[in-house]
């Protein structure tokens, strides 16, 4: 869909413009269906962060070698 297409452009934008080793994912706990996704496209659980008072869990992705 238009969500996956999107992320495949900013990942690639990431990684072939702006030359960056990793990206990361802050989504909030309770969003399942952000972490399903994240998941599906190679993201893996990091830990959690806070901010703000709001606490997320970080999803990480390698640049593919």
């Amino acid at each position: 869909g238009y969500a996956s297409e999107a992320l495949n452009a900013i990942m690639d934008y990431g990684w072939n413009e702006l030359e960056l080793s990793s990206l990361y994912c802050f989504i909030r706990p309770d969003n399942t269906h952000s972490i399903k996704f994240a998941g599906k496209h190679g993201f893996v659980y990091e830990g959690r962060a806070v901010s703000e008072d709001m606490e997320f869990s970080v999803y990480k992705r390698k640049k593919p070698e």
